[in-house]
């Protein structure tokens, strides 16, 4: 029995989804959906036994459950922090007029986000993974303001080449492996003809997720319009996906891949200072933190490179991953939840604004690396795991590693002095949203604590001795270089940095866009109109339009918005069909 909290723990959010949609107005009931969706699963973390599968036959093509031990962790992490961003959502939100909207695609979101890491058949692992992408672009566009809606456009067009590569890349580890189980289809990909097609599809589809260069576009843009709650849960969980996918469909266990295992180390490392370098430049705290999550999931891929390596290295990797992803899940979030702490406190007395200061500074420490942190615990595990397997990256870790310390410490004293400029402004106007400082708080219990109990109920290695003298000053020498450096920076005073348009290369993915809409709108869309045009007026007498509004072309003006994601789908799919020739 203790296996159906599998099947609860989606069950659950996705019925109180379709009840909020059923009412037009019930916001009692929408703040309790919020605070309690997540419980069943975190349930299931602790009551589901490992490798128990749990298969419903009756459900699609014959779905089937699954918790192992990485499945667990990613559970973990994710339950307690859709917990945290409900409840805070609740404050939050108490005054917005449009929260029952944002509730149920909160709620479907979740369902997706839970639905992905349990799933161990490849039907229910991608309807899970569509739902809680494409419910999630409703967080993004809450604001429903121009910048919203750009942010929007972009996360659509992504999503959707994101999704048509995984697709491509799950049909065709279906079948080669005839079979629609993920680790057995997994398996067979060494041996196909087509391994590196599939793994390059899976690579690049998961990699718009985690926001692997160049694909990363939609974070910073996506960040700051969001709600705080839906950023925390989108950058400390969502983008968490595209690392299980990795974890799953890549057949590291099944074989060495030394090729792709240099690409994904050379794009983690690329990522994980190329992100630093512009989120110094950013001015905005959420867009700050948007890059620094860029980076941190540049180190995550790194990981993940490593494990394609050898064969025998993936289940260690692939491990390590999983407890680097629990630590900046929750730093993240608090961190995130933090920016909407500070701009709701009124002015308070000095000490209040210690305290908020420390606190950012807990979460921030502990994405970062500094000693006794999760971050430190997870990195040392890292390296430790590198050294181990005598890997010829090994060297290049010793310094890559604290190097990427240190640019994180600068791109977080960054963020705290701007929450802190914001703070301490003499017109700042609080906004009104009570208790999120009680459950920011729990946030960060859970960032001071949670990797820690992790690890140890793991026994996961992380070094001869974590407290050594000698570990202690490996982890704290590249913070404190990197505070000295901010504070020298800070101190002198030189000129600000000129900063660089959030979602940088959009720039270049908007213009294309804009190049294919164009050829779209010439070589369908006008001479659909002229097709239609004798059709006006039987649709018109039919239908007939309001304020003078021709309904044939209010139709085509709306089509023309997912033109651009449309005219990408339709290419990648063409693509496909010619590689398979």
């Amino acid at each position: 029995m203790t296996a159906h909290w599998l099947w609860i723990s989606l069950a659950y959010p996705l019925l109180a989804a379709a009840v909020l949609m059923s009412r037009s107005r019930s916001d009692a009931l929408a703040a309790t959906f919020l605070r309690t969706a997540p419980l069943p699963a975190l349930v299931a973390v602790l009551a589901t036994p490992l490798n128990s599968p749990l298969v419903l036959p009756w459900l699609q093509l014959g779905t089937q459950f699954e918790l192992d031990a990485i499945r667990r962790i990613f559970l973990l992490f994710t339950s307690v922090l859709w917990l945290i961003a409900g409840w805070y959502a609740v404050s939050y939100l108490n005054h917005d007029e449009k929260r029952q909207r944002f509730s149920v695609y909160h709620l479907l979101s979740l369902t997706g986000n839970l639905g992905l890491i349990v799933a161990a058949d490849i039907p229910t692992f991608y309807t899970c993974f569509a739902l809680m992408t494409f419910s999630a672009c409703g967080l993004v566009v809450h604001q429903q303001d121009e910048v919203a809606a750009r942010a929007g456009r972009l996360y659509i067009a992504l999503a959707v080449v994101g999704e048509a590569l995984i697709l491509s890349a799950m049909l065709l580890i279906a079948f080669n492996g005839q079979t629609l189980l993920i680790a057995d289809a997994v398996a067979a990909i060494p041996d196909s003809d087509q391994a590196a097609l599939i793994m390059g599809l899976v690579i690049f589809g998961f990699g718009v997720k985690t926001g692997l260069l160049p694909l990363h576009g939609w974070l910073p843009l996506a960040h700051p319009v969001a709600p705080t709650p839906a950023s925390a849960v989108l950058s400390g969980s969502m983008i968490k996906a595209g690392l299980l996918g990795w974890i799953l469909f890549l057949p590291g266990g099944q074989g060495s891949f030394p090729a792709w295992s240099n690409i994904m180390i050379t794009l983690g490392v690329v990522g994980a200072f190329y992100a630093v370098v512009v989120g110094l430049t950013q001015r905005n705290p959420k867009t700050n933190l948007a890059y620094s999550s860029i980076s941190q999931m540049g180190v995550m891929t790194i990981c993940v490179g490593l494990g394609l390596a050898h064969a025998g290295d993936w289940s260690n990797a692939t491990l390590i991953v999983a407890i680097y992803a629990l630590n900046h899940a929750f730093a993240k979030g608090a961190l995130f939840m933090g920016v909407g702490v500070v701009m709701a406190e009124p002015i308070q007395p000095r000490y209040h604004r210690r305290i908020i200061m420390a606190g950012l500074a807990l979460a921030a420490l502990a994405i970062a690396g500094a000693p006794m942190t999760g971050g430190a615990l997870a990195k040392r595990a890292l390296k430790y795991f590198a050294d181990a397997q005598h890997m010829v990256w090994s060297p290049a870790l010793s310094w890559i590693l604290p190097l990427s310390a240190l640019a994180t410490t600068l791109l977080l004293t960054r963020l705290i002095y701007l929450l802190y400029r914001k703070m301490i402004a003499p017109d700042r106007e609080p906004d009104d949203h009570p208790d999120l400082m009680s459950v920011w708080s729990v946030g960060l219990l859970a960032v001071a604590f949670m990797v820690w109990l992790t690890i140890y109920h793991l026994q996961v290695p992380v070094s001869t001795d974590p407290f050594s003298f000698k570990d202690l000053t490996k982890s704290a020498l590249p913070i404190l270089f990197g505070l000295g450096i901010a504070w020298g920076v800070g101190r002198f005073r030189p000129r600000a940095l000129t900063p660089i348009a959030a979602g940088d290369i959009v720039v270049i993915y908007e213009r294309v866009g804009q190049w294919i809409a164009a050829r779209w709108i010439r070589l369908v869309a006008v001479p659909l109109e002229s097709r239609t045009a004798s059709l006006d007026p039987i649709l018109n007498r039919v239908l007939p339009p309001k304020s003078g509004v021709d309904h044939v072309r209010q139709a085509d003006e709306r089509m023309r918005f997912f033109g651009v994601s449309g005219a990408l789908f339709i290419i990648l799919t063409m693509a496909l069909i010619l590689s398979l020739i």
